[in-house]
């Protein structure tokens, strides 16, 4: 089994095994509180009739109010706060108000602030709690934090989000309001009214409740004083019904797949046992998530499992009926530093902390700064401190005298720094060995072009990457290593050796040929992830950057439940000319996961505007939409988008494998609310080692008459160079700048596609993918079938396949070339009308382009009417024989 596919599969069966785990371990759904194990409660009951009006309604603003009782109303305030949120503050001030022009402060694919959201910030921080609703595809509403930064720091926003947890589920934020704008000198407070619900992501993704609903109220108030890098939580759990409740309480703290999580004692291992506070860090910024003072938190992790977030669980809330508790916390937007986070920690909470702030500097033996490395202390085997250096190659730690180890990240291909460094009442320096430099100058043999190329660097630990408009710069750790150089499969490789000496740079040119001509195809690849799927860590602007290293000219963000674009980063990197990016996505039910492309975003909407699988109803009830509902929405979509049946055979998110499909019995014998065949595309390759089954599936439904354009692609969630691996071909014959959408569903639609993995086939005879041929019956037609690969790859076999028969076979022979691997004439006749597929396939190559994924290339029907009605009738369901293609999966 591919290693994609056994880890895709690990992944999926990880998160569900961690979420049921976590079910049972919380007691999630418990209204007994003898279900949930005892824990000291945070806070004492605030009263056991409680009545919910605000304390103190004429407090003085700048007097210290209990912290566990509601803020007292600010006389002449409205519920959307301050009217200018535009205005920087001066020291000694705070506001919140309604966004209401387009600047939200923040920017970014994780930047989640809208219009109408809530600017909450003063002379030091800013910070966003959304309205009502929320863009997140994840939640149901708002009520949340999902921005924040220093007033002096990056706009980009790295941060997830920070959100009530109750059990395994969250709150249904009903309204969000101003209850104090800090016009008169004091904090500025937003208050959130809401009941529990579950996790909308969840809920879509399973079908099934995780626990049945609390029935809690829930009221949260996010507040911020002047001066004060601190943002103060306070929620009010309250129990309106019969029964006893218990429950864990606490926050939803989404770190962000950009940032590094630090846990207290813990370091970056996702937490199991109890914490003070845990911090996440990205260059130049750092969060944190603080408990309340003389309490310890408990850690539901699910970064185990690649999902970026930690439940911050507080305490178990255990509530009589009528009776309600305060949970206090805070979050906390540090200076960059875990240090900032540390002593912020110490200080909300009142205890002492030791050490001072340290700066190390970090220089090479040649006396250059250590730049952007990430650095990690420990004491003994406890981590104690993390950090990036800056531009002085400086990074600053909290730490009391004593020895530490520092362990530094090193240059591309070497392996960490160890170093040992004793702390005595100052700052301190570390010296790391010298880089060389490796300087790549990539060019096209017979053409001025300088093309976007993959760099594999093999040696040492080895290094990955992109040479952008041929070109690299790249430090390295001395040795000597083997360097290739590729452009996806129309390109050879060149491969040569190179030895880096510490200080001295080594200047190579590389000149890559092309293998075949494409002229009129267009590569694409309609299914990968990145950072906006819940699975996936890749970040933007690499996906884009190693989708133009492997040539692909049409790229399609499908992420899971969000709509991505990636059109603002085309530009960025000048890359107008190589490629078109359209924005779609991934429906991701854990039956079957569908493509839709191209998508409009709306990113006031859940997902950016993707189609909710889950939603509340009037009643407040979770409502889970199946894929023929989905299916239904998508096809009045003003974008008209594509539509692709994804990996359909796959084990647990597979339509045809769950709802037990026989392609020889086809759709009629189906009975199954989950089932449809309205889709437009059917991928017949991703997961390698289901490309039979699903070639049998995709010729049944030929057979029957559901005519679906067969596609390959590559599914790839990490950055491994497999983005179009497989990828189409398209006949669109304009330069990938001018492509269309009509031109994208056309070609998708109509069926002008072939599908290569190291590998490009089509017809040397000018028929295309598509074409309906009018033929006598008995009348042989001859195909002009061409396969070529580049240098590195090799088909070896070539079928013939009519009506889910294999009817000719032919090996690679002695008339084959580098490039060439088949040139066939192939004669066949038809006795009634008759759809043709010419499938190919050879070994995984080993050369230069080492990959473990096998040569495979097929085209999409030629449809033959024999009948002369003008028409292809679908020849109807049969037994197949595919069986000579089997060694493929075997």
């Amino acid at each position: 089994m591919p290693t994609q596919n056994r880890r895709t599969r690990s992944l999926i069966l990880s998160r569900l095994t961690l979420i049921c785990a976590l079910s049972m371990a919380l007691g999630a759904c418990s209204d007994d509180s003898k279900k949930t194990k005892d824990a000291p409660d945070v806070i004492s009951d605030v009263t056991d009739d409680k009545d919910g009006k605000d304390a103190g309604d004429d407090a003085d603003a700048t007097e210290p109010l209990d912290p566990y009782e509601r803020t007292p109303a600010q006389p002449g305030v409205s519920e959307d706060g301050a009217a200018d949120v535009e205005a920087s503050l001066q020291a000694g001030e705070a506001r919140v108000g309604r966004i209401t022009g387009e600047q939200t402060d923040f920017t970014g694919v994780w930047a989640q602030c809208r219009a109408g959201d809530f600017k909450l910030y003063n002379s030091k921080i800013v910070v966003c709690v959304q309205a009502e609703t929320t863009n997140r595809f994840e939640f149901y509403t708002g009520g949340m934090i999902v921005d924040a930064r220093r007033v002096d720091g990056p706009r980009e926003d790295v941060l997830g989000q920070v959100l009530p947890l109750l059990a395994l589920g969250t709150t249904n934020t009903s309204k969000v309001e101003v209850v104090r704008d800090g016009s008169d000198g004091g904090a500025a407070v937003v208050r959130a009214t809401a009941t529990d619900v579950g996790i909308a992501h969840i809920y879509g993704l399973l079908g099934q409740h995780l626990g049945a609903s609390l029935k809690v109220n829930v009221v949260t108030e996010y507040r911020l004083e002047p001066d004060s890098d601190t943002v103060e939580i306070v929620s009010w759990y309250q129990h309106p019904g019969t029964g006893k409740r218990s429950f864990p309480a606490g926050d939803w703290f989404g770190y962000g797949d950009r940032a590094k999580l630090f846990v207290a004692e813990k370091g970056e291992e996702p937490p199991t046992g109890e914490f003070s506070w845990l911090a996440s860090l990205a260059p130049e910024r750092s969060y944190g998530w603080v408990a309340d003072a003389g309490t310890q938190a408990k850690g539901l992790a699910l970064g185990a499992v690649d999902i970026p977030w930690v439940g911050a669980h507080g305490t178990t809330m255990k509530l009589d009926p009528g009776q309600e508790k305060p949970l206090r916390r805070w979050f906390v937007v540090g200076d960059g530093t875990l240090a900032d986070i540390r002593e912020r920690a110490a200080e909300l909470r009142g205890e002492e902390i030791a050490g001072d702030r340290r700066t190390i500097h970090i220089e090479t033996e040649a006396g250059e700064p250590l730049v952007g490395h990430w650095v990690r202390v420990f004491e003994g085997e406890t981590p104690v401190g993390l950090g990036q250096t800056d531009a002085s190659g400086d990074v600053i730690f909290r730490l009391e005298d004593g020895d530490y180890n520092f362990k530094i990240d090193s240059f591309a291909a070497g392996t960490a720094f160890e170093r040992p460094l004793s702390i005595s009442g100052a700052d301190a320096s570390l010296t790391v060995e010298t880089p060389g430099s490796l300087r790549l100058d990539i060019s096209e043999a017979g053409s001025a072009k300088k093309p976007t190329s993959r760099v594999v660097i093999s040696g040492g630990s080895g290094w990955a990457g992109v040479a952008l408009h041929g070109e690299l710069d790249l430090q390295l750790a001395p040795g000597t290593y083997q360097v290739s150089v590729s452009r996806g499969p129309e390109f050879d490789a060149e491969s040569f050796s190179v030895e880096i000496v510490a200080g001295e740079e080594v200047q190579k040119s590389a000149e890559i040929s092309r293998a075949f001509d494409t002229d009129g195809w267009l590569s694409g690849d309609f299914h990968q992830h990145m950072e906006g799927s819940i699975d996936s860590t890749v970040r933007v602007d690499d996906r884009l950057l190693e989708n133009a290293s492997v040539g692909v000219e049409i790229v399609v963000s499908t992420d899971h439940e969000v709509i991505t674009d990636l059109a603002p980063l085309v530009s960025k990197y000048g890359l107008e000319d190589d490629l078109r990016t359209f924005k779609g996505v991934e429906a991701s039910p854990i039956d079957t996961h569908v493509c839709m492309y191209p998508m409009d975003q709306d990113v006031t909407q859940r997902g950016n505007g993707s189609i909710p699988l889950a939603e509340l109803d009037d009643e407040g009830n979770e409502v889970r939409r199946l894929i023929p509902g989905v299916v239904e929405i998508a096809r009045t979509l003003p974008s008209d988008p594509v539509l692709q049946l994804n990996h359909a055979r796959n084990s647990s998110s597979g339509m045809l494998n769950q709802v037990g499909f026989d392609p020889e019995l086809g759709p009629e014998a189906v009975d199954d609310a989950r089932f449809t065949t309205d889709f437009d595309v059917i991928e017949v390759v991703n997961r390698y080692d289901d490309t039979c089954q699903l070639l049998a599936d995709w010729s049944g439904l030929l057979n029957y008459g559901v005519r679906l354009t067969g596609v390959g692609n590559s599914d790839t969630h990490d950055l491994s160079g497999e983005s179009g691996l497989p990828r189409n071909f398209l006949r669109i014959e304009k330069e990938p700048k001018d492509v269309t959408r009509d031109d994208l569903r056309t070609a998708m639609r109509s069926g002008r596609v072939t599908v290569g993995s190291h590998a490009f086939i089509d017809f040397s005879d000018g028929k295309l993918p598509g074409d309906l041929l009018e033929v006598n019956a008995g009348e042989p037609v001859d195909f002009g079938v061409r396969v070529q690969t580049p240098a590195w790859a090799q088909s070896n076999h070539l079928f013939a396949i009519v009506n889910g028969e294999v009817v000719e076979v032919m090996q690679r022979g002695q008339g084959a070339t580098e490039h060439l691997d088949f040139a066939e004439t192939v004669s066949l006749t038809f006795s009634e009308d008759s759809w043709v597929v010419f499938f190919s396939y050879g070994g995984s190559p080993s050369g230069p382009v080492h990959s473990g994924k096998p040569v495979i290339a097929f085209t999409n029907p030629v449809f033959v009417d024999t009948d002369g009605n003008g028409v292809f009738d679908a020849p109807g369901l049969r037994a197949l024989e595919l069986s000579a293609i089997a060694p493929l999966c075997d």
